[in-house]
């Protein structure tokens, strides 16, 4: 298992610098690499470990609902969706249909021409058509608009989703202002609105000793070892944002960040990197995901 400090000393390492020298006018360009790698790999792909189950509350039989809204349904936690797998009325009902809106008023179309209403009223014919989600942009609504089957005017949906996973957090770095047995103590800072969490790692950087955040306040930050018997400069890594492509797609993280760093060296000390082995990353990575259910069960649907 690889950590994110691993990856930017890793990163650092095969450029012949120290994670420290890619801080430009208080810019982490080390760290925007790597967030820019896990970027490009998330819109090449779609993860099978970022399928979630999630939940959209008070979609309006109307107006519809906002994907803005989602929550994962084992946490509760407002996520990013990027693209919508399947829909449900209920948490462990059937799967409903989910087109786009232009799907959808295709279909329409179709049938109105069909039946051949006449122009005018067209707009308040009682058409039918089976029970789907429609998606534009980031509404979502279900039709059609009956309350009576949707079970009132407000409701809730529940998605399976490939979520976008965030960006790893910034380094955080400062000077302990006073001394407490088993905590970080900054009056400089306000760790809650940094938003350290429990289980990034603190450094004391004279020491060299680490510790994990167990607890989290505003300007102390409770630890699992006293690493600061004296005030001394710290540095707050963020491993509390360990995900699946740390652990299973680090070499591609590797080259790509690479290859973006590259530009921020002069051309006489840039690392020579193939395009190759860039590639061969890559397709691992993807035959890797595409493995994860390639060896279940078929079912046959007839």
């Amino acid at each position: 298992m690889s950590t994110l400090t691993d990856l930017r000393y890793v990163v650092a390492a095969f450029m012949n610098r120290t994670p420290a020298a890619f801080s430009i006018n208080g810019q982490d360009l080390l760290q925007q690499a790597i967030n820019n790698a896990k970027r490009y790999c998330q819109r090449k792909l779609n993860f099978e470990f970022a399928r979630v189950q999630a939940k959209v509350e008070s979609v309006h039989y109307l107006n519809g609902g906002s994907l803005t809204a989602a929550k994962e349904l084992s946490t509760s936690l407002v996520i990013d969706v990027k693209q919508i797998r399947a829909a449900f009325l209920t948490n462990t009902g059937v799967p409903i249909l989910v087109y786009s809106r232009d799907k959808h008023l295709q279909r329409l179309r179709r049938q109105l021409d069909r039946l051949n209403v006449p122009v005018l009223e067209q707009s308040t014919y009682p058409v039918t058509y089976p029970i789907g989600l429609v998606q534009m942009g980031k509404t979502i609504y279900v039709t059609p608009p009956d309350t009576d089957m949707l079970g009132g005017t407000t409701f809730t949906v529940y998605l399976d989703v490939i979520k976008w996973l965030p960006p790893y957090r910034d380094v955080i770095t400062g000077t302990a202002s006073g001394v407490l047995a088993g905590y970080l103590v900054d009056t400089g800072k306000n760790f809650v609105a940094l938003d350290v969490k429990i289980g990034d790692t603190v450094k004391n950087m004279v020491s060299l000793a680490t510790a994990v955040v167990d607890n989290v306040a505003a300007t102390q930050l409770h630890l699992t070892g006293d690493i600061f018997p004296v005030t001394a400069a710290y540095e707050i890594n963020p491993e509390a944002d360990h995900d699946f492509l740390l652990d299973y797609g680090q070499d591609f993280l590797v080259y790509r960040s690479i290859a973006e760093l590259n530009y921020f060296l002069k051309e006489d000390e840039r690392v020579v990197i193939s395009a190759q082995i860039v590639q061969d990353s890559w397709d691992s990575l993807v035959k890797w995901n595409d493995d994860i259910i390639g060896n279940t069960a078929e079912i046959d649907l007839d």
